[in-house]
């Protein structure tokens, strides 16, 4: 495992930006499988993944840095709490300065940060509330999220309601087959769902923004 995570290392700092993708998920799927055996090269690994997330922040190299940010809790959940808790800072501040300062409106990363932190959240459970309070309003943000929507082949159609009148059968009966389309809607639905994880393992953090934790969950 010593050999194989330096060379996967080697790779995401030398590779272009497919190898590095690749990279850095076949390290994550490995320890995934390895779990606790990692510990010894754990503090290592993770050193170098966040010293590369933070150096490769240009446009390019999104899909990189969501991928990485996956790889990373992915390892931390899989050698468990103790191992994990030295480094969560650090991981929370990496993920934190990706969320809060280089996401555009359409942005791959978003997906992995909103699965990112549910894992952080379910490994240190309670002990994420001293976190959760920075981490929870840029959630809600990305959470409350209105899903434009649209129709393939037809223009301007941005409100639900447009919509379902493209996809309501016509009178005559003939069936319209067409197919909605929508980039943001995945993402504001594993928010919601992530929400709900905050809510369970850390409740008392929450309280501060139930009403706008109640607005989100009962639209």
């Amino acid at each position: 495992m010593q050999q194989l995570s330096q060379k996967l290392c080697l790779l995401v700092k030398d590779g272009i930006s497919m190898t590095k993708e690749n990279a850095v998920t076949t390290l994550g799927t490995v320890v995934e499988k390895v779990g606790e055996d990692f510990i010894p090269y754990f503090a290592e690994s993770m050193d170098f993944i966040l010293t590369y997330l933070a150096e490769f922040h240009q446009p390019e190299y999104k899909q990189f840095r969501g991928q990485a940010i996956e790889t990373i809790t992915i390892i931390c959940s899989a050698v468990g709490l103790d191992t994990f808790r030295p480094v969560a800072q650090r991981v929370v501040e990496a993920m934190l300065a990706i969320q809060t300062g280089q996401l555009d409106k359409r942005d791959s990363q978003r997906i992995y940060l909103l699965g990112a932190w549910q894992r952080v959240c379910l490994l240190m459970k309670g002990e994420f509330a001293p976190y959760l309070a920075g981490v929870l309003p840029s959630v809600l943000s990305m959470a409350a999220l209105s899903p434009e929507m649209g129709v393939s082949g037809q223009e301007n159609l941005a409100e639900l309601t447009d919509v379902l009148k493209e996809v309501t059968p016509a009178a005559s009966g003939e069936e319209k087959k067409l197919n909605v389309v929508t980039d943001e809607l995945e993402e504001k639905d594993v928010a919601l769902q992530m929400l709900s994880v905050f809510i369970d393992e850390v409740p008392e953090v929450c309280y501060d923004y139930i009403s706008q934790l109640s607005t989100l969950l009962m639209a």
